[in-house]
């Protein structure tokens, strides 16, 4: 997984931090809400307000479910909720830059 670091600086805008709500069963896993996250910026960010519903665009949804989707696999959870913190890019790439967590 990217580590936050290696996201080109135009994707570390406060506006583009998300996470996804997610809830995983024998393996499988559903995707229950995305959260836009208001931010402040620099190295040692604060988080300042949520927003919810968000609706990404058909291909950046895409792009976050699949690596949100990677990351819960690779922490190994098969089984319960979890947060994972990401940031979408304008081109629909994402970075997790959180792993899921419980």
């Amino acid at each position: 997984m990217p580590r936050e670091s290696s996201a080109p600086p135009a994707w570390r805008c406060s506006d583009l931090a998300h996470s996804v709500e997610s809830l995983t069963q024998d393996g499988t896993t559903a995707h229950l809400a995305v959260i836009r996250k208001q931010v402040t910026g620099g190295a040692k960010r604060v988080e300042t307000g949520h927003s919810l519903p968000v609706s990404l665009p058909p291909v950046m949804e895409a792009a976050a479910y699949q690596e949100v989707e990677a990351a819960i696999d690779t922490a190994g959870i098969r089984h319960g909720a979890s947060r994972t913190e990401i940031i979408v890019g304008g081109d629909g790439r994402c970075v997790v830059i959180e792993r899921p967590a419980p």
